[in-house]
Parts: C-alpha cells; sequence; structure tokens
C-alpha cells in the first residue's frame, strides 16, 4: 500500500538516503536540492515523499502553473530497492486522486527523459498519455487529462 504524505522531520532522513541506481542519476535531481527548491517556493513547489507501511521509498515534487490550470510534476522517483515492484505506478494513480480534489486544474504535466522507459511506462500504466516530445532537450511530456 503506497500513500503520499508531507515530508515533516520525521521523514526527512529516510527521504536524503533515497536513492535510484547510478544510469538513472541522470534523470532525476537529488532529493537535498528538491527540498531546497520547494524551501524557496513554497506557495508553488509542493515535495511529498512517497511510502510504504509508513517508510519513505519514493519522492515526488510538484508545483502548480495556475495560468495554464496545470499541475506540473517535476521529479518523480522511487528508491531502487523498491523499483519494478509497482510502486511507481501506485503512487503516480494516488498523486492523480490527491490532483483530481484541486480546484482549477485540469490537467497534470510530467516530463521524462527519452531514454527513461521505465518511468514512461509507469506513467502509461497510472493512465498518462504521451504528449509532444523535445528532441532538443530529450524530453517526453506525459499528460493526465483531469477534467
Amino acid at each position: 500500500m503506497v500513500e503520499l504524505i508531507n515530508i515533516s522531520k520525521n521523514e526527512i532522513d529516510a527521504c536524503l538516503a533515497l536513492s535510484v541506481h547510478a544510469w538513472q542519476e541522470k534523470y532525476t535531481r537529488p532529493i537535498a536540492e528538491n527540498l531546497a527548491r520547494a524551501y524557496v517556493e513554497p506557495e508553488t513547489l509542493i515535495p511529498l515523499a512517497i511510502t510504504s507501511f509508513d517508510k519513505p521509498i519514493g519522492f515526488l515534487l510538484f508545483r502548480f502553473e495556475k495560468e495554464i490550470n496545470t499541475i506540473l510534476l517535476e521529479n518523480f522517483m522511487i528508491d531502487s530497492h523498491f523499483q519494478e515492484k509497482g510502486y511507481g505506478t501506485e503512487a503516480l494513480r494516488k498523486f492523480v486522486i490527491l490532483a483530481e480534489n484541486m480546484q482549477g486544474y485540469d490537467r497534470i504535466n510530467g516530463l521524462i527523459a527519452i531514454g527513461n522507459l521505465n518511468a514512461r511506462k509507469a506513467f502509461e500504466r497510472a493512465g498518462f498519455m504521451r504528449g509532444a516530445v523535445d528532441l532538443e532537450n530529450r524530453l517526453n511530456e506525459m499528460i493526465f487529462i483531469l477534467r
């Protein structure tokens, strides 16, 4: 069972200890950097811990883009020890449910590196569809229409 929770003092050390496989590091920013960004922009950047049985197993960071009614999923990762077990897909589905309860937003956008096939599959299993491809920045846009 996966839950998305606000990061408190109790979870911060466990979240900072999360890591991906070495070959995936190029696809995600370090959690410490994401937490620092969220600290500087608390009105628009929201960090959440992905937990299973009260233990952090992943992390996500999202942004509100009010001018275009979109929630941008900026960073999403599952610890290397918990990958390929369905946790990522379940966390994305929980995030969609959370986003559906936020007023004023009609879609979720996620950007993933073109080479990050595992992430793309998790997004697709969670109901996201592929949007535009940015070849210059080597990114796939993943979209979930909320309304």
